[in-house]
């Protein structure tokens, strides 16, 4: 008895015709058709890593499966990795789980969960105030001028032109 193809892999998942042969001991041979179905019953290995995620100027992060997966396998192939949740907003910031769904071309799926750390974005600002004339009475006077922002490196007074003092540190 023979069968040919008599070996199979993951290229030949479904359906597959093999011909079998049989000879008897006068050396008379018969063959016939039969279908084998390959099955890929072993399901993808899913691998996690954590991840750090910046929100943008908008306030918010897109990620894509690449940034938590580490080195997910399958015995054949796999067909798609999907990360859920995978948008952030403000609301978000600090540690959030995500899961990671990995598919192989069988349809068998695996998870695992990675810790995705939401982090904010240090956002610029800028403020202009406009005074025609500060009038401080006779002799010797002067005023104080403030500005008071959080992660704020520097402030620049603009224009220069008409202060009595412009090169006066910055606040």
């Amino acid at each position: 008895l023979s069968a040919n193809p008599s070996v199979f892999n993951c290229s030949n998942i479904g359906t597959n015709t093999v011909v079998l042969t049989v000879v008897n001991a006068l050396g008379i041979s018969s063959s016939c058709n039969a279908l084998v179905v390959v099955i890929d019953s072993i399901p993808p290995i899913a691998k996690c890593k954590n991840a750090d995620v910046i929100l943008n100027v908008s306030g918010f992060a897109n990620i894509s499966s690449d940034i938590i997966d580490s080195a997910s396998s399958d015995n054949c192939s796999i067909l798609s990795m999907t990360a859920f949740p995978s948008l952030f907003s403000c609301a978000n910031i600090g540690a959030n789980t995500v899961t990671l769904l990995v598919k192989d071309a069988g349809g068998l799926t695996s998870s695992c969960n990675a810790t995705v750390n939401v982090l904010g974005q240090n956002s610029t600002c800028s403020a202009t105030a406009s005074v025609g004339t500060v009038y401080l009475g006779y002799g010797l006077q002067s005023t104080i001028l403030s500005a008071n922002a959080s992660n704020a490196s520097g402030y620049n007074w603009s224009p220069s032109t008409g202060l009595s003092c412009t090169a006066c540190p910055n606040p």
